[in-house]
């Protein structure tokens, strides 16, 4: 009987622990919820959406990114949520557009006048083809969603992308191929003096080589068609 008694005690201290721990675990995940939340607002700013004229949008001011190798930094303009004509597709965080803070003035400059567009790729280009290495970047590429090209009344990675070079403070901007399909691979060559990119264009592929200096074509190659073998 004594026996029987100790372990319902047991057993009824070993259910209080559980019962705690869970109260606990949930608390904690509320409290997370509430600072991630809390932290998300404080860098959020609301804007009205250009196409639709008076639909608010909520954007989101990302950190501050160092330019390696120059007195730059940058900052991310991103949006979260889907809205009609803005919408970010299905997959999350997007960027609409990418503040410069230039030299020791830290004076700004925004990529792009409008926020409407979508940004798959804000790169960085170093010698040594290193993510986020040490080597100063060269110069910096983007793939954007400039236009509605499937006409689905949403910018998305269904629609072409159009291909830019530009300097590490955002000038001289220009754009090299607007009617790419996907940017499979890039690589700076030749001491840093070029860039080439493995490209789809259409049902094509194509391997083109830019001077980093000028951001002019150097050469260009079509590979054969890849088929099922």
């Amino acid at each position: 009987m004594e026996q029987n008694r100790f372990f319902l005690l047991v057993a009824r201290v070993i259910s209080i622990l559980i019962l705690i721990a869970a109260i606990g675990a949930v608390i904690s995940v509320i409290s997370l919820t509430i600072l991630s939340n809390s932290w998300g607002d404080r860098n959020t700013v609301e804007v009205t959406d250009d196409d639709s004229g008076d639909e608010s949008v909520e954007l989101r001011l990302s950190s501050l990114e160092q330019m390696i190798g120059h007195e730059i930094q940058t900052v991310d303009l991103m949006s979260d949520s889907p809205s009609k004509g803005f919408s970010s597709g299905s997959r999350g965080t997007k960027i609409r557009n990418v503040l410069f803070l230039v030299g020791e003035e830290l004076s700004p400059k925004w990529l792009y006048e409008k926020n409407s567009n979508l940004i798959n790729c804000f790169c960085k280009l170093q010698a040594s083809n290193k993510y986020n290495g040490d080597d100063p970047v060269l110069a910096v590429y983007v793939t954007v969603v400039v236009a509605d090209t499937n006409k689905d009344d949403v910018l998305s990675e269904k629609d072409g992308i159009t291909l830019a070079l530009m300097n590490p403070d955002g000038s001289n901007y220009k754009e090299v191929g607007s009617v790419v399909n996907k940017v499979l691979d890039s690589t700076v060559t030749d001491g840093g003096d070029s860039v080439t990119f493995l490209l789809q264009v259409g049902n094509d592929i194509m391997v083109r080589k830019y001077s980093l200096k000028s951001f002019s074509l150097i050469s260009e190659q079509k590979i054969s068609e890849i088929a099922k073998r």
